[in-house]
């Protein structure tokens, strides 16, 4: 069994090794190999459940299905291109089932996601941090707009937040329980993808979601009792959003016009500065993320736009994340602490 479970980490180190060195050199991960890779797997799979770890295949079914539906819904989100899909997908497939039925709490597997974002956030935020310092950016004390807005952003995500913790205490009661720790952490994941999304803080959506909020706290009152909240989360939180602000600003990298290509994202002020122009095929709009990146088509009318009339040699682009060294490190992580019993 343990040659098995040896092959297949092997096989998933090195594919993951392979593609994260794509992914930083030219922003691609291959098809081919996470098609070669998970064949193998297939094969070392069908060996390891059938002649060794029949009791395993359950917890590895379900933390399987839970993880395909998550990385599903964060590609639907535009947090990640299909590219990290496939590769969470593959990771999740290598990992032996033995590893998802360690510890306690259900689910494991959802860590292998936590720790990515994790690992990923205080990437942003350390890389945002030096290049405040390169450019020699003096601090400065916050102003009421800007406390004011910290306070609305926290706010609003925390309204999201116990709305969802009090609808799980209320309907699962015993995996919450159980599961407090996986919660808590969720509840920071959630926090960054409510920040994400515009639409979160329109005013009709929230006042909607803090009377639903209001609501769930009410009922859940009356079935089991008042109780404060995990405090902690919500100090969390805080540091999150106050850190969010500081890394947005350096969200955005200028490189020379003629370096632009498929699979870029322009910032919203490329796209306005080309709103002048009369070049065919130039995109009209951005959302800043995953939907808008350029097409073939596109990156040829972006690069024939910077010796027309209105075109720029420089332009400014969303900084891409290389999220496959993060879904590494994060499946690295996970495969060490089940190692360790946690």
């Amino acid at each position: 069994m343990y040659i098995v479970e040896a092959l297949l980490l092997t096989v998933l180190l090195l594919t993951c090794l392979y593609v994260s060195m794509t992914d930083i050199r030219n922003g691609v991960i291959e098809n081919k190999i996470l098609a070669g890779s998970a064949f193998l797997c297939f094969v070392l799979n069908i060996a390891y459940y059938i002649f060794f770890a029949k009791e395993y295949f359950g917890a590895f079914l379900i933390d399987f299905l839970l993880l395909v539906l998550l990385s599903i819904g964060m590609y639907a989100l535009n947090l990640w291109a299909a590219g990290d899909s496939k590769l969470l997908f593959l990771v999740v497939f290598a990992i032996p089932g033995r590893f998802y039925n360690q510890g306690s709490g259900s689910a494991p597997a959802v860590y292998i996601v936590i720790f990515t974002f994790a690992i990923a956030f205080v990437y942003i935020v350390g890389e945002s941090i030096l290049l405040s310092i390169r450019r020699h950016e003096k601090p400065k004390l916050p102003s009421i707009k800007g406390i004011g807005a910290f306070l609305k952003n926290y706010i609003s995500i925390a309204v999201y937040i116990v709305a969802v913790n009090y609808l799980v205490y209320l309907l699962f009661p015993i995996f919450a329980a159980s599961n407090a720790s996986l919660i808590a952490v969720t509840d920071l994941l959630l926090s960054v993808v409510i920040h994400k999304y515009p639409v979160f803080f329109k005013l009709p959506v929230l006042c909607t979601a803090a009377a639903l909020s209001a609501g769930i706290v009410v009922l859940h009152g009356l079935r089991y009792g008042y109780s404060l909240p995990d405090l902690k989360v919500y100090g969390y939180i805080a540091i999150i959003v106050f850190l969010r602000s500081i890394s947005e600003k350096y969200n955005y990298q200028i490189i020379p016009t003629a370096s632009v290509k498929p699979g870029m994202i322009l910032s919203l002020s490329a796209v306005l500065a080309m709103a002048p122009s009369r070049v065919a095929g130039l995109p009209r709009t951005t959302t800043e993320d995953m939907r808008s990146r350029l097409s073939p088509e596109e990156a040829a009318a972006v690069i024939r736009w910077e010796n027309s009339k209105y075109g720029q040699h420089e332009i400014s682009i969303v900084r891409k994340i290389p999220f496959a060294i993060f879904i590494t490190l994060g499946a690295l992580t996970f495969i060490i602490f089940r190692l360790g019993g946690i």
